[in-house]
């Protein structure tokens, strides 16, 4: 028997026999044509590889029509070119070199990065995963070049990335580009710069684009919120959503542009899906799945060195994003690489059963390396401490502490009821488990006191109300506080005295403190101070021209009298920052997501200090709920390094130097 496959149009069109029908919904992106008793496949070489395989798995004749057979002959010799990914050598980028030799001559410092702008040229649709601080941002604008992408780009941006350092890195790597911004702007100005971009992307000659146009933006302004059925499917169909029929949208004119590229800076706040139910999406993803894009030629590209954000089977979104005709069903791409554990209607995806075929699949659209491959004269971390189980190998590695008797007994009360009191009376109850949860995470640094506190009041759209006079609308809530008495400030203490950061320096070494909590990254600030420690302090609501200032200070000043230590908090520090010169890393306190606390240590390791060795320092509290979450995180952490490095035969490096305090080593000696 024979299955029959043929180009029609910019799709694969496949018949076959009725009694494959299972085999044939095993390729990725099927669609049955009803009438037509045939199947449908996006146009893809790998998709043209599954049918072959599939067709060879069931003993059939493959038949190949003459138009896809003259195609996949083309593209093949055209993938042919295509540097591998494992590849450090230097590779061809010609249009780059001609239009762009400034960045050209700077990517060929590090050939690497000429291989991930040319991967990313030819595949059009890809992740660039690599390590943080190999640089992504050039290698992202010259593969937009290399692709020669003629129109609108639309760069989505963290905040502080959209405002600082897309612009910089924008005027450094490519000075002649059309560049527009929308962040950091009063709204006069948003508006003003808005209109500039949309005239600058008028057609030019016979309705073709002669130039480039760059818009960049951080997420809020791709946010939409959509009507939506009890299936979690739109409303409304295609058409009715390109002319905003049951959708609505934070800036209506991003949707009426078809953006010939899009690059999202940080995608896995961005992209992550939980399910193909887009009652489950953030406003951000529905958002981004709407933006109007040229269905084949339009490039796409997700670029983050932490890109499952924690969990492995979140990569789908990306994915699906990147490639939505390809993955169409989250759970049937899920069952084909993980254990899926049903219980009911409840499904829950479980391990990795098939690294390899995994990043088989994530070859055709990523592009990854490591620090240790980019550059292996880098020393790798050294992570200080003990494991909580001296006789597990896996068990995780932190400095562990016990508590204070006043944090015991405020943590035990805590636990026990969900309620924290303060030396005063007050006392704060948990507003449910994930409350409770949080709260015991800042009774485990210090004993806290219960504050009352104001915020601004927000809309479904994240967006500040406003009365009629134009005033915030601000709401009154309770917040715990660290208050003093606390078994890790007690360590910093300790530990930046033996680094002669105190009242009375001596030596040059930095050091990076980082907490979750602004209020934790307030208080080790202020006790600091009492101790004549001065430091700077990042966190979220920091002004973008203080940011700048901070991270120069601390990276240029020298000397015993120079600010030497630097507080930041893990979201707003974690990303745009270039801390170098810091010889040691302290995660005050972690997420459950191990990426966000990767991000803080790569502040301070980068390949622009091939010299310089970084230790790494995890504060946690023996006895309480950061056991689990350092276990939570340090199995997520193998896992991604399973998924992203292992499985394609890079072996991870973890140096472990167990630390001995300095009072201790004075005893022994």
């Amino acid at each position: 028997m024979t299955i029959k496959i043929e180009l029609v149009g910019n799709k694969i069109h496949m018949d076959a026999p009725y009694a494959l029908r299972n085999e044939c919904k095993n390729v990725r992106g099927y669609f049955w044509l009803k009438q037509k008793k045939r199947w449908t496949y996006p146009l893809d070489f790998n998709t043209c590889k599954e049918i072959r395989e599939m067709a060879d798995r069931v003993r059939h004749e493959l038949v190949i029509g003459p138009e896809l057979w003259k195609w996949a002959a083309q593209e093949k010799k055209r993938l042919e070119k295509v540097p591998h990914v494992s590849s450090m050598e230097l590779a061809e980028l010609p249009r780059l070199e001609k239009e762009n030799p400034f960045l050209w001559q700077a990517l060929q410092n590090r050939p690497f990065q000429t291989v991930g702008a040319a991967f990313a040229a030819a595949h059009r649709q890809t992740v660039l995963a690599d390590d943080p601080g190999l640089g992504k941002t050039p290698q992202s604008i010259a593969h937009i070049i290399e692709a020669n992408v003629m129109g609108p780009v639309l760069v989505v941006a963290p905040k502080v990335a959209a405002e600082l350092t897309w612009p910089v890195q924008m005027a450094q790597w490519a000075p002649g580009e059309a560049v527009f911004c929308l962040a950091g702007k009063t709204p006069a100005k948003r508006a003003e710069e808005l209109k500039n971009f949309i005239a600058a992307t008028e057609r030019q000659t016979f309705g073709h684009f002669s130039k480039r146009q760059w818009l960049i933006i951080n997420p809020y302004w791709v946010r939409a919120k959509a009507e939506l059925d009890d299936k979690g499917n739109y409303k409304h169909d295609k058409k009715d959503r390109d002319k905003g029929i049951g959708i609505s949208y934070t800036c209506p004119e991003l949707f009426d542009i078809e953006w010939q590229a899009i690059i999202v800076d940080e995608s896995h706040d961005v992209l992550i899906i939980p399910s193909m139910n887009r009652k489950k999406w953030t406003q951000d993803r529905i958002g981004m799945e709407n933006l109007p894009q040229h269905s084949y030629e339009g490039l796409r590209m997700a670029m983050s060195g932490t890109p499952m954000r924690g969990k492995k089977e979140q990569f789908f979104g990306t994915l699906q994003w990147l490639k939505p005709k390809h993955y169409t069903s989250y759970w049937r791409w899920a069952e084909r690489y993980f254990s899926i554990s049903k219980e009911g209607y409840s499904m829950e995806v479980g391990a990795l059963i098939n690294p390899e075929a995994f990043y088989k699949d994530l070859s055709e659209v990523m592009i990854r390396r490591t620090k240790e491959e980019a550059a292996p004269d880098l020393p790798p971390k050294i992570y200080g401490g003990t494991r909580l189980d001296p006789n597990d190998p896996n068990s995780p590695v932190s400095i562990w502490l016990k508590m204070t008797p006043k944090q015991a007994k405020q943590y035990k009360e805590m636990e026990a009821d969900g309620t924290a009191t303060g030396d005063d009376g007050n006392q704060l109850m948990a507003d449910g488990l994930l409350s409770e949860w949080t709260r015991r995470k800042q009774i485990a640094s210090a004993y806290c006191k219960v504050v009352t506190k104001q915020r601004p009041m927000k809309d479904e759209f994240d967006q500040v109300i406003l009365d009629d006079e134009g005033n915030k609308v601000m709401e009154d809530y309770n917040t715990l506080v660290p208050q003093g008495d606390s078994n890790k400030l007690n360590w910093i203490i300790n530990f930046l005295e033996e680094r002669g950061i105190s009242a009375k320096p001596e030596g040059d070494g930095k050091v990076i403190i980082a907490s979750q909590f602004a209020e934790t990254c307030t208080f080790i600030e202020q006790e600091l101070a009492k101790l004549k420690i001065p430091s700077y302090k990042l966190i979220g609501s920091t002004s973008s021209a203080k940011r700048v200032d901070m991270m120069r200070g601390f990276m240029e000043d020298s000397g015993p009298d120079c600010i030497r230590v630097f507080i930041l908090s893990t979201k707003a520090g974690g990303v745009s920052l270039t801390l170098d010169v810091a010889d040691d890393v302290i995660i005050h306190d972690e997420t459950y997501i191990p990426d966000e606390q990767l991000q803080v240590e790569d502040r301070a390791h980068r390949v622009s200090r091939p010299d310089h060795q970084v230790s790494i320092w995890y504060l946690r509290s023996l006895d309480t709920i950061e056991e689990g979450i350092a276990a939570t995180t340090h199995s997520r952490q193998m896992d991604m390094d399973l998924i992203l490095d292992k499985s394609r035969g890079h072996e991870v490096r973890r140096l472990i130097k167990e630390y001995v305090p300095m009072s201790q080593r004075k005893e022994s000696s």
